[in-house]
């Protein structure tokens, strides 16, 4: 419903009028402009510029020709519509992690140690299955029999013990041990003193008495 009559002075007014051409007032603000205005939202619960075909009449308050999609009257400032719902933007799709793979570990093959003759170009493995080794010269007679016999590359010559020294594998590290010999042992020429395990590297030079031999890690 428009208005007709001015509500303060009771002057006739043009349909779509905001102020009162008479007295000034302002028509927006009189109940019956406020219940027409109402009456024209909710009317079919479609205003102007929503209507099918895209191209919205004129405004049903002034009767402005609006620009298609308006929500507002450009003229007198009422809503022609809703405004559409605004779509907040999708969050960015995120990738799972991949699935923590931990590292296996290689199987540690042990080192095989040896003892190397160079005067004789000979190679001495240790035997299996143990883990500590005299190294000397046999004697059947005195019932000694080394792990590493040195008999027959010249140790009796060389001044080498029936117990020379003792070699130990612990915890995958090699010690030595002169086992209070005469002639002494030597790594790297230096003598170690008698019945005190020092540790081995591979390459390092022995030396039983005269003999030389190199302890090997492979």
């Amino acid at each position: 419903m428009a208005v007709t009559t001015c509500p303060q002075c009771g002057a006739p007014v043009i349909p779509g009028s905001i102020f009162c051409d008479d007295c000034g007032t302002d028509l927006r603000s009189s109940a019956q402009f406020s219940a027409s205005q109402m009456n024209l939202e909710t009317a079919g619960g479609v205003l102007a510029g929503n209507e099918p075909g895209g191209q919205p009449p004129g405004c049903p308050v002034c009767g402005h020709t609006n620009r298609s999609g308006a929500i507002f009257c450009e003229n007198c400032g009422v809503r022609l519509a809703s405004a559409p719902p605004a779509s907040a933007p999708l969050p960015p799709a995120i990738e799972p992690l991949p699935a923590f793979q931990p590292p296996i570990a290689a199987s540690l093959k042990p080192a095989t140690a040896y003892l190397y003759l160079p005067a004789g170009l000979v190679r001495l493995d240790f035997p299996n299955g143990k883990s500590e080794f005299i190294v000397g010269r046999e004697d059947a007679i005195s019932g000694i029999f080394p792990e590493i016999n040195l008999e027959p590359y010249g140790a009796q010559e060389a001044g080498v013990s029936r117990r020379h020294l003792r070699l130990v594998n612990s915890s995958a590290t090699w010690l030595v041990e002169d086992l209070n010999t005469v002639n002494g042992t030597f790594v790297n020429r230096q003598r170690l003193p008698g019945g005190q395990p020092v540790a081995l590297h591979s390459g390092d030079e022995l030396q039983l008495g005269k003999l030389v031999i190199i302890f090997n890690l492979e």
